[in-house]
């Protein structure tokens, strides 16, 4: 039985049968619409999936490998989506070092939804084109209204 077979038995659902779109059911804060595992168990599937094979991963799990696989690839790409450059209005550049200072990545972040949109490797004026120029139309451009950076010279 999956966890979310468990919840509709448990919890018991609200079901409608609209005739023009079809049988909906009622939305759960717990979990992802159309999924079959809770947002607590994606949460320890991706955890276990950066500190572990995933076979390790499905035996903590007791998921099936392909199961587990399957689920993985659906999380993340969900989550990814809510990464994606739309509506870009106002956006924060920032520039941070790695490997002791020897290393720098600049990123890129949508202010007014609080997440990163593009991370480049390098700083500099080079680096930012490279955001402008290959990842944004002149549409999305004309849309930015605000900017927030530090000040370096890029």
């Amino acid at each position: 039985m999956t966890t979310l077979t468990f919840i509709r038995k448990l919890f018991r659902l609200k079901e409608i049968n609209c005739p023009t779109h079809g049988c909906q059911q009622e939305e759960i804060p717990w979990a992802a619409p159309k999924t079959q595992c809770t947002y607590r168990f994606e949460f320890a599937m991706l955890s276990f999936s950066k500190i572990m094979t995933q076979k390790g991963a499905c035996d903590l799990l007791k998921t099936p490998p392909t199961t587990f696989s399957n689920r993985l690839h659906r999380t993340v790409n969900r989550i990814r989506s809510g990464h994606k450059i739309k509506g870009l209005k106002t956006i924060g550049v920032d520039e941070i070092s790695y490997s002791k200072g020897k290393k720098y990545a600049t990123i890129v972040y949508d202010l007014d939804r609080g997440v990163v949109i593009w991370v480049g490797k390098g700083k500099g004026r080079s680096t930012i084109d490279k955001f402008f120029n290959e990842k944004l139309s002149q549409y999305q451009k004309s849309k930015i209204m605000w900017a927030s950076c530090d000040m370096s010279k890029a």
